[in-house]
């Protein structure tokens, strides 16, 4: 699995702080705060007003990610850098199922079918192919019955490509208003 957004953000402010001799520490709190920090997998400066600056900022980034998502932050860095990692696997295991399904849904399908073209899952170009083919049959019918046939299918495929790519444009248009409206969300914060 990939490093974390949150972790590679805040990897040159960990590089920064030089580690001390963390067995001097006495403080219970610091302790907390030092355990939380390895559990993270940052080293701990050693100081605890720095540590507890470095552990907030975390949280505070954590919370900020998760609330992206649509996730509550649960308070605790630990348990929300777990709710992250969980987050971002969903992400990628959706990208990946994505990226496996990349061919589009063709609504003229079945015409293609019934004049023996096989879909390549490109709906730009899958309407491109049957439309010629359906042009070429249509200029080499044998009666005006068969160019009637043709021209009903070649009206059908049309009609479908129009509604497809009308109704895609909507719901692109309305998913894209999602966003905007999540990073408003997101900015507000």
């Amino acid at each position: 699995m990939s490093i974390s957004p949150i972790m590679s953000a805040i990897s040159p402010m960990v590089m920064s702080y030089a580690p001390s001799n963390t067995s001097q520490i006495q403080d219970s709190e610091h302790k907390q705060i030092i355990q939380s920090l390895q559990a993270l997998g940052v080293t701990p400066s050693g100081d605890k007003e720095t540590d507890k600056t470095l552990l907030n900022t975390i949280q505070a980034q954590l919370a900020q990610t998760l609330n992206f998502y649509g996730v509550a932050s649960t308070g605790v860095a630990e348990t929300d850098q777990v709710l992250l990692n969980i987050v971002m696997n969903a992400v990628e295991r959706q990208q990946e199922r994505s990226n496996e399904s990349s061919s589009q849904y063709i609504p003229f399908e079945d015409v293609m079918n019934a004049i023996n073209i096989t879909p390549t899952g490109d709906i730009e170009e899958d309407y491109d192919d049957t439309i010629t083919e359906l042009e070429y049959r249509i200029s080499t019918a044998a009666d005006e019955e068969e160019e009637a046939y043709y021209e009903a299918l070649k009206t059908e495929v049309e009609e479908q490509y129009t509604d497809y790519t009308y109704n895609q444009a909507r719901n692109d248009l309305f998913i894209g208003s999602g966003q905007i409206s999540s990073i408003n969300r997101f900015m507000m914060i």
